[in-house]
């Protein structure tokens, strides 16, 4: 089930108001909402955002380069995608603007067309991020909803034992296997035991501690 996010939005670091403007009725265009930021330190004093987000990012800023900006937002908890503008075809602002996590770099002078295609392009890819995160950490906390027990026999049905042989492993009988299948099925919000797996896989972290508590 698709996890419900909020309007996603674009912040514009550029330190030229009138190109900030351009950018911001550009998006404005096809119903993407942009704030322009005319100031690196500004823009690093902002909450890392927990909707889908896309920073268009200028390289040559008086105050502060835009990729050492997008490598101190990195380091604060932004995680998502910025798409670097830059005036200059210099190979090495393209190798570092990779390297420290941009996804895209735009030359000056671009096409509106280019810049709307890479911004929606972060969007989708930051939506999938937020959604995948929202889904691991319902997986986890599922997780910790189960007893012990139904620990043991998430563990045993994850790797495909029929309810006799579990009853066996366990030293239970069938019946209370029934009951504690049963009851993980519920918790964990599965309807079979393909999806169980799928909700297993969310909860990554913790489900790697269920599993690795079985023995053999």
């Amino acid at each position: 089930m698709a996890v419900p996010l909020e309007s996603p939005a674009v912040y514009v670091l550029d330190d030229d108001e009138a190109i900030g403007a351009a950018l911001r009725l550009l998006l404005a265009s096809v119903g993407l909402e942009a704030r322009h930021v005319s100031s690196p330190k500004t823009f690093l004093a902002l909450p890392a955002p927990t909707s889908p987000t896309c920073v268009l990012c200028d390289v040559f800023m008086p105050e502060m380069n835009g990729i050492a900006v997008m490598e101190q937002a990195r380091s604060q908890g932004w995680r998502s995608p910025f798409v670097v503008l830059t005036g200059f075809g210099d190979l090495k602002v393209a190798v570092r603007a990779f390297k420290s996590g941009a996804i895209d770099l735009i030359e000056k002078p671009y096409s509106g067309a280019e810049v709307v295609e890479a911004v929606q392009r972060a969007l989708e890819q930051d939506s999938a991020r937020l959604e995948a995160e929202a889904r691991q950490r319902e997986g986890a906390e599922r997780l910790k909803q189960l007893t012990a027990r139904e620990r043991d026999v998430l563990g045993l049905v994850l790797r495909g034992l029929t309810n006799k042989e579990m009853a066996d492993r366990l030293g239970i009988s069938v019946k209370t296997i029934e009951v504690h299948r049963s009851r993980v099925m519920q918790k964990m919000g599965a309807r079979s035991s393909a999806e169980l797996a799928l909700k297993v896989v969310d909860g990554t972290d913790a489900a790697a501690r269920v599993l690795a508590s079985l023995s053999g």
